[in-house]
């Protein structure tokens, strides 16, 4: 079994949009700076070429940091595109959200693991409060991890 529950959030064409736009702008600014010899046209080329730069990577940043959170037989997989992170299923003492026992009122996934430790997933195109429910199923805990014996 491979089950793609959720990934993190893909830059929006709004975004592209406005990356286009600044570049747009940064051109048009050039040929302005170019042509004459006012001091605001370098100004506005020097916003246009920060604006370009600033969003552009911003948007490279989003796209080489997305996450897929995959459920397999006995593992919870966070691929990423240089490295995967493993969760095997028998270390999850629970699951819950940062917002307890309100898992739709979270804005985020907290997997509580054996060793004591826990593990915050990123934001994803899901929300909380329907990955939290899901993966205390596949993992067969609840919100709190169980009573020591």
């Amino acid at each position: 079994m491979r089950d793609v529950l959720a990934q993190t959030p893909k830059p929006t064409a709004g975004q592209y949009a406005l990356l286009i736009l600044c570049a747009v702008q940064a051109v048009y600014w050039t040929v302005r700076a170019i042509a004459g010899d006012d001091a605001g046209f370098a100004l506005m080329l020097g916003i246009g070429s920060a604006s370009v730069a600033g969003l552009g990577g911003v948007l490279i940043v989003r796209a080489m940091r997305m996450v897929t959170l995959v459920l397999t037989d006995d593992a919870l997989l966070l691929e990423q595109r240089s490295s995967t992170t493993t969760v095997r299923r028998s270390d999850i003492r629970a699951v819950n959200g940062d917002m307890p026992h309100r898992p739709t009122w979270s804005q985020f996934v907290i997997i509580e693991l054996a060793d004591e430790a826990a593990s915050k997933l990123p934001r994803l195109n899901k929300a909380p409060g329907v990955l939290i429910p899901r993966i205390q199923r596949w993992a067969g805990v609840g919100e709190e991890p169980p009573a020591p014996l």
